[in-house]
């Protein structure tokens, strides 16, 4: 898989931080502010696992595996039943069995239907004994988007972890991400640039 660096492109995060999360590193020229963001975020995401080791899927790899597909229904706001299929937009992996967590990076809120039905969809995959994924992780923009996302996941049963420790579903917030991210890779830059202290006998 080819990965490049999100050096040049979001500040000193990490030299070997991966951008196959998104396609848009060399962005289209009138890429709208909104899907530039979202990719921006897509990537802090992506390196947010990849300065801690972790294994992540971008979002070309999610879109080609049917596994992180998935029917989502609800009904609107005029009554109307809606059946959509839907990928998140990231993924990673837990375990020795590398379960897989589906990533989900909010910045815009959805409407309260939909995204009731996305948090539903995502409790009864993460519900046993047919559960086939391990979990789903919510990386949110304003304030807001995370009350509603916390609110969708009440409402459709998925608990929250770490405040239930069985829960299937984790918020957090992009600011927390990227603080986060520059602060593993400041240090991991500061050990490559220690000096080595050969013993003297």
């Amino acid at each position: 898989m080819l990965r490049g660096t999100v050096v040049g492109h979001f500040g000193a995060v990490t030299q070997t931080t991966p951008m196959a999360a998104v396609s848009a590193t060399a962005a289209p020229r009138a890429v709208a502010p909104t899907t530039w963001a979202h990719a921006v975020a897509c990537a802090w995401s992506a390196a947010w696992f990849d300065v801690r080791g972790r294994e992540w899927l971008s979002s070309r790899e999610v879109i080609a595996d049917d596994f992180w597909r998935s029917d989502v229904t609800y009904q609107d706001g005029y009554g109307r039943r809606q059946n959509q299929r839907h990928r998140p937009d990231l993924a990673t992996f837990i375990g020795d069995a590398r379960r897989g967590v589906a990533v989900e990076v909010e910045l815009q809120r959805k409407s309260n239907a939909r995204l009731r039905g996305i948090l539903a969809m995502y409790a009864a995959r993460t519900t046993p004994p047919d559960a086939s994924l391990a979990g789903v992780v919510y990386i949110t923009g304003p304030v807001n988007v995370m009350k509603a996302v916390r609110a969708a996941a009440q409402a459709s049963g998925l608990a929250e972890h770490p405040d239930d420790p069985n829960g299937k579903l984790r918020v957090l917030e992009l600011a927390t991400v990227i603080a986060e991210t520059r602060q593993v890779a400041a240090q991991t830059r500061a050990s490559l640039r220690s000096p080595v202290v050969a013993d003297v006998a």
